[in-house]
C-alpha cells in the first residue's frame, strides 16, 4: 500500500493537492496548475534554479497549507517542506486541483 500524505502540522490524513508548479520547464518557462487550469508564464527562475524544481502545494481539511518541493540537478534530487498560510475561513481556502 502506498504511503499516505499526512499534514506535517496536525497529522491529519485528509489532504488535498491545491497547486503544482514546475520551473523552469524549458528555458524560462514555468508551468503552474491549480483548480482553474494550466498556466505557463515566463520567469527568471532559470537564473536561480539549476535543473528543475517541482513544487506541490497541499492543504489539509483543518486549514494548514504547505509546499513540498523537489529539486533535481546533476543526478541529485533534494526535497524540502515549507509551511504556507493557515486558512481559518474555509470559504477562502484554495480548492483541490481535481475531483473524481
Amino acid at each position: 500500500m502506498p504511503a499516505t500524505v499526512m499534514c506535517p502540522v496536525c497529522g491529519h490524513e485528509y489532504v488535498h493537492p491545491v497547486a503544482l508548479k514546475a520551473e523552469p520547464v524549458s528555458g524560462d518557462t514555468v508551468v503552474y496548475v491549480n483548480r482553474n487550469g494550466i498556466r505557463t508564464f515566463v520567469s527568471r527562475a532559470a537564473e536561480t534554479v539549476r535543473g528543475i524544481q517541482i513544487t506541490t502545494t497541499f492543504l489539509c481539511e483543518e486549514g494548514h497549507q504547505w509546499d513540498e518541493e523537489r529539486a533535481f540537478h546533476k543526478g541529485i534530487t533534494s526535497q524540502t517542506i515549507s509551511r504556507g498560510p493557515d486558512w481559518e475561513d474555509h470559504e477562502l481556502m484554495p480548492t483541490t486541483i481535481w475531483r473524481n
